[in-house]
């Protein structure tokens, strides 16, 4: 699974609701959108994204932290104000290793991994399978935006494109 441990999936949403009286705390339609605004925006997503790496690569396994074959590629998705489209953004551990040290990599957990560190082959593949409508102007390689008719089908094919690339790696 995508994102490290637990069961189908493992994909990470992040959604706020423009609603009245809904989304953040049931605040006011200003303060929604600003937080819409907010995860709106690659860096932003990006930075959610290293702090949860961080956070879970540094938990013990029993305290449900990512460790030996649970450390996989972290995938966030935030709706963009409009609800056009989502964000798609792919958070490699060996970058988290690399950006905030903390817990260390192995050899093996580096080999298997450094095919996953580049996710704009993976993303823009998913998109090409399922002829999905996107746009990748981010000058970051991790960053994507999907239709949001093509969110579920990418994200299911995303998460099978990585575990091949996973299996295929360790098998290497």
């Amino acid at each position: 699974p995508t994102g490290g441990g637990g069961g189908g999936g493992g994909a990470i949403t992040v959604t706020t609701s423009s609603a009245p009286g809904g989304g953040v705390g049931g605040s006011s339609n200003e303060h929604v959108n600003a937080v819409e605004h907010s995860f709106g925006r690659p860096m932003v997503l990006q930075r959610l994204g290293q702090f949860i790496m961080d956070i879970k690569r540094n938990l013990a396994k029993k305290d449900g932290g990512w460790t030996g074959s649970a450390l996989l590629p972290l995938i966030l998705l935030a709706e963009k104000s409009g609800g056009e489209s989502f964000l798609v953004v792919g958070i490699s551990p060996l970058q988290s290793a690399a950006a905030s040290g903390g817990v260390a990599i192995t050899e093996e957990q580096h080999r298997r991994l450094l095919p996953l560190t580049n996710f704009r082959q993976f993303f823009k593949q998913a998109a090409k399978e399922i002829h999905a409508s996107y746009r990748s102007n981010s000058f970051d390689t991790n960053v994507i935006e999907i239709d949001k008719n093509d969110v579920q089908d990418f994200l299911g094919t995303l998460d099978f494109l990585l575990k091949q690339a996973t299996r295929s790696s360790s098998t290497a």
